[in-house]
Formats: C-alpha cells, sequence, structure tokens
C-alpha cells in the first residue's frame, strides 16, 4: 500500500493501492474508496467505512443495552421478521477485532523501517492511536468520549490523565433517555486479578481502573489467545458501567485481542513463528508491513503474513502452517499457483522443516 496525504475535509495520511497483490479497492482511508454494494436481501454492510470525516466500524453488537435495532437484527435471522423489514436494510457484521485491527493500520502500527527503532514507546502508540481514532464512530454513532485509550502517565500529566479517563467515566452514565452505552477501551493488559470468585479483574498499563469480567466469560474469551503473551497484547474492551449493592463498576461484555511481536516494535502476529520472523525483520532493520486479517473483506485471495517495503517487486513472505502447526502441501500449492498468476515475488518458509527462517531476500531499492 502506498500513502497519500490529503487537506479535505481534514488533514489525514491514508493508504491506496501500489501494486496489483494489494487489496483490489482502495483502503478504507481513502477517498476514492467505493462504497457501493451489489443488490440483493440483507446484504451485509462492509466492516469499514470512511464518512463524514472519519472511520464509521458497523458493528453488529449493541450501542446501548436493550437497542431495539439488535433485536430486531436477531428476529431477522430467526426468520421471525416480515419479509419487508428483512429487506429494508443491510445488516452489520463487524466484531471488535475490527476496531482493534482498523486502528492498528490506521495508525500504521502495523509497518516499519529502520527509523523507528528506540521510538515506538508507549507514549507514542497511544498518540498514534488516538489520533487515528479521531472522529471514529460505531455504526454512524460519534464514539467520542466512549473510547478510552489510557494516556502515558507521570506526575506532570496527571491532572490530564484523570480528565480523560473522568470524561469516559461520565458517558457510561445513564442519559436523558436512560439509556446505558456502552463503552469501548483500548489498552494493554499487565495484570488479571483471579482473587475473588466469579469474576476476574483486567488491569491495563498506565490504567487505574479495574474491568471485571465474568469468570465463565473470561475462561472462553481467554481460550482464543494464549496467557502466556498477556505482557505483549493489545486489547479491546466493549464496557458497560454497571451500579449494585456494593458500588458501581465496570463490567466487560466482549474483549478482542492481538497478539504483538512485542513492546518494542508493537507489531502485531497471529503466532510464534510470526512473531519470530517479525523480529528478524526488526534485527535486521528491514521495512515492511503486517497485513491483517480485515484486508481479507474485499475478497483478497492471498494475504501474505508479511511484505516487504523495501524492494521494488514488495516481495511477500509467507509461513506455510502458521496457524495449524502443520504444512499443507495442498495449500501451498494452491498459493504458488495464484502468485505465479499474480506475478508476485514470494518468499518461503517452512518451519516444520526449518526451525530458523531462510535468508530474506535482499533489499532492492
Amino acid at each position: 500500500m502506498g500513502v497519500g496525504f490529503r487537506q479535505v475535509p481534514v488533514d489525514i495520511y491514508y493508504f491506496y493501492a501500489l501494486h496489483h497483490s494489494d487489496p483490489p479497492r482502495h483502503s478504507f482511508a481513502c477517498p476514492f474508496r467505493r462504497t457501493e454494494r451489489p443488490p440483493g436481501q440483507n446484504q451485509p454492510l462492509p466492516t469499514i467505512e470512511w464518512q463524514g470525516g472519519g472511520l464509521n466500524i458497523n458493528l453488529r453488537d449493541p450501542m446501548y443495552l436493550g437497542e431495539p435495532r439488535v433485536k430486531e437484527e436477531a428476529e431477522e435471522k430467526s426468520g421471525k421478521h416480515s419479509a419487508d423489514s428483512a429487506n429494508s436494510r443491510p445488516l452489520p457484521h463487524g466484531r471488535p477485532i475490527a476496531l482493534l485491527e482498523a486502528l492498528w493500520i490506521a495508525a500504521e502500527l502495523n509497518m516499519w523501517h529502520a527509523g523507528f527503532a528506540g521510538k515506538r514507546s508507549y507514549y507514542v502508540v497511544r498518540e498514534r492511536l488516538a489520533q487515528a481514532a479521531t472522529g471514529l464512530a460505531i455504526r454512524k454513532h460519534p464514539l467520542g468520549d466512549r473510547l478510552y485509550i489510557p494516556p502515558a502517565y507521570s506526575e506532570k500529566n496527571k491532572e490530564l490523565c484523570d480528565a480523560v479517563r473522568e470524561r469516559f467515566l461520565h458517558s457510561l452514565i445513564p442519559d436523558d433517555k436512560r439509556r446505558r452505552w456502552y463503552g469501548f477501551v483500548v489498552g494493554f493488559p499487565r495484570e488479571a486479578d483471579i482473587s475473588r470468585p466469579g469474576v476476574v479483574g483486567l488491569k491495563l498499563m498506565h490504567c487505574p481502573l479495574t474491568f471485571w469480567i465474568d469468570a465463565k466469560d473470561w475462561k472462553s474469551w481467554s481460550g482464543r489467545w494464549s496467557l502466556k503473551t498477556l505482557d505483549r497484547a493489545a486489547c479491546v474492551l466493549r464496557v458497560l458501567g454497571t451500579e449494585g449493592e456494593r458500588g458501581s463498576w465496570i463490567e466487560v461484555a466482549d474483549i478482542a485481542t492481538i497478539e504483538l511481536a512485542d513492546r518494542h516494535c508493537w507489531i502485531p502476529v497471529h503466532s510464534e513463528f510470526e512473531r519470530r520472523l517479525a523480529l528478524k525483520l526488526v534485527e535486521e532493520r528491514r521495512a515492511f508491513r503486517k497485513p491483517l486479517e480485515i484486508e481479507l473483506e474485499e475478497g483478497q485471495p492471498l494475504l501474505a503474513n508479511f511484505v516487504l517495503e523495501d524492494r521494488q517487486d514488495r516481495c511477500h513472505l509467507e509461513i506455510t502452517g502458521v496457524l495449524t502447526g502443520e504444512d499443507n502441501p495442498l495449500e501451498r500449492m494452491e498459493k504458488k499457483a495464484l502468485y505465479e498468476k499474480m506475478e508476485q515475488a514470494v518468499w518461503w518458509w517452512n518451519p516444520m522443516e526449518n526451525e530458523t527462517p531462510p535468508v530474506l531476500p535482499p533489499v532492492v531499492p
């Protein structure tokens, strides 16, 4: 992908296709992105749209507790709704991971070159995420203060940290129509407190709040990712302010996580093999990009593990059996055929045959 700049309606950098192996239409921040959808019943909304000067993410989850729209969609899926209403509008289908990946791409945190070494601190990462979230909306509802990314804490900016946190907490209070809106928290786990029966308290870096998760939900959600990687994970929480006899607390309704190679490069990875390759690329001072799964929405047939951005051919790096731990010869043959058809340079690593990655293609300015 290339990076462009525009000043209307706001100053923004955006991605655009550079190569025939890029996604088939302009990415979600590009002003030339097409948004038309094919006709038909109940066509799903695109997960990511660029609308009104910011990102709009069509999550299928309710925006506030008891939202009627979500009840209607449940009836449509069960076949109880009338045919007229079922054809009236496309349905959202995005999950919270889409929010996390969209922010990571918009903040360019899935990209790396040697000049970033030693400069990607928590402060820098947080500021880039916050800037990428400017104008962010969920199903056209502006998030505003209902998105909380904890600022880097220090005694000098304690007042700022407190103010940002208080605005977020205030957004969780029922509005004048008594609607309890969900909020979203993007951060980095530092501790999971399992000392209390029935609940788990999740704590994030630079954040004094505790986010409470039902123990059964925690068991289900944590099965999606390894607890061993808690210290190098990024997460998005969908939360709700709750009050009871014991006071008020923040309850987690859903959670999505991505694993990071480490907290120096902050590059997202999907396996230990990808992590090892990402760290090798960083060590060898290569310029590269990590494609994320949200890019597959446009029907892209291939999603490389990494793309080298310091070569004219933008060589794709492929790891076989990256998720299953088993090499699939048929799948590899199909991928090779697609790459040959696209005339796209590709590098392969089969960890089942070689524990260490082969020599990388050289830099070609």
